[in-house]
């Protein structure tokens, strides 16, 4: 038994390892302006981690990068449902910039 736990331990590790290349990936394709890879790297990490903020905030960013701008609205919608405070004024200049768009 706590050699499984164990495992499972080592294997959430792992995970969180993953997405942070994951992640560093996404970052510089987007920052390369190679949105739509962007978008598939960040959704990869939020398929399994769907509470991770800061990922959905970078993809509704690359959203509207790509001028997607339903799909960053959607994002954005999701931010705010989870409430998080410390992005409010964030996702208050991306929302604007959505529907100025």
């Amino acid at each position: 038994m706590l050699i499984m736990s164990m495992s499972l331990g080592a294997c959430g590790k792992m995970a969180a390892f993953n997405d942070q290349i994951v992640y560093k990936a996404a970052a510089r394709a987007h920052n390369k302006g190679d949105y739509p890879r962007a978008i598939e790297l960040y959704t990869k990490i939020l398929r399994n981690n769907p509470g991770f903020s800061t990922v959905r905030y970078e993809l509704a960013v690359a959203y509207l990068d790509s001028r997607q701008f339903r799909e960053a609205n959607k994002q954005i919608r999701i931010l705010r449902e989870q409430k998080r405070e410390d992005l409010a004024m964030e996702l208050e200049k991306l929302s604007h910039m959505v529907t100025s768009a």
